[in-house]
């Protein structure tokens, strides 16, 4: 078994470390080295080498190391937080190359928007490729069309939704429905870290960012737990015995509840 450490904080990207826990190469009668697996050996030393000299490129390389790994089950992936200097695009889809803009449509309001082909008609169309800042992108790590929803805070209603939960309202928080646990447990994702000058903020808010080109990602990385991955982002999973019904009970005391997917 092969685990990859990241010795953060000395580089941009860290230091790659990969330590040999069981052996690689078979010992056989005739001595054969296995040219497979001397080829892993290289791409690890390798990593760490250019995490080294080119902290710039590393991440991509390490990246690729990780996938290779991880495919065949000889590493364990941490959950990482994310960047305040970065975008990121969450997706169930790993492997992806580059992003194309895709259609879709927007209010005429601008207050909302989505998928092209089930907006309402009178919505304008437009073409883009979506990325989340860092402090967004966690809200997108549950299955795409389960539905979520997460409590504003800062609006004095944090008091409201702590009671109806039990708990204090203290940090961003998806509040999901306990039957959809073994759902989000099983669930597998991929992060895309997106750079920023390829983008432009959406409506202003620098929460949600839009290109109109295509967009090739920095970087990549696979999300195996996705509660582990939320808490390493600052963020609440908070399962409730019946989330439509929170979102009612909420909605009396004026405080609104998007239970939707997305």
């Amino acid at each position: 078994m092969i685990r990859l450490r990241n010795l953060g904080g000395t580089t941009p990207s860290g230091v790659m470390i990969a330590t040999c826990l069981t052996p690689l190469f078979p010992l056989a009668s005739d001595r054969r080295i296995s040219l497979i697996a001397a080829r892993r050996m290289s791409l690890i030393f390798l990593a760490s080498r250019l995490t080294i000299v080119t902290p710039m490129r590393a991440p991509s390389l390490s990246s690729f190391v990780r996938q290779i790994l991880l495919r065949e089950g000889r590493s364990e992936v941490k959950p990482r937080p994310l960047r305040g200097d970065r975008l990121y695009h969450l997706s169930p889809i790993s492997g992806i190359v580059e992003f194309r803009p895709r259609e879709f449509a927007a209010s005429p309001d601008g207050q909302s928007s989505g998928a092209a082909k089930t907006a309402p008609p009178e919505w304008e169309r437009f073409h883009a490729v979506y990325a989340s800042s860092s402090s967004a992108a966690p809200f997108y790590a549950l299955p795409r069309d389960m539905p979520r929803a997460m409590p504003p805070i800062g609006v004095g209603s944090e008091e409201a939704v702590g009671e109806a939960i039990g708990r204090p309202l203290v940090r961003p928080t998806l509040l999901v429905d306990r039957s959809d646990l073994a759902e989000i447990r099983a669930h597998r994702l991929t992060v895309y870290e997106l750079d920023p000058k390829d983008f432009k903020p959406m409506d202003g808010s620098e929460v949600e960012w839009i290109s109109d080109r295509t967009v090739r990602p920095w970087a990549e990385w696979e999300v195996t737990d996705v509660p582990a991955f939320l808490t390493a982002c600052g963020w609440d999973l908070i399962p409730v015995h019946d989330l439509a019904g929170l979102a009612n009970t909420l909605q009396t005391a004026g405080v609104i509840l998007d239970t939707e997917g997305i």
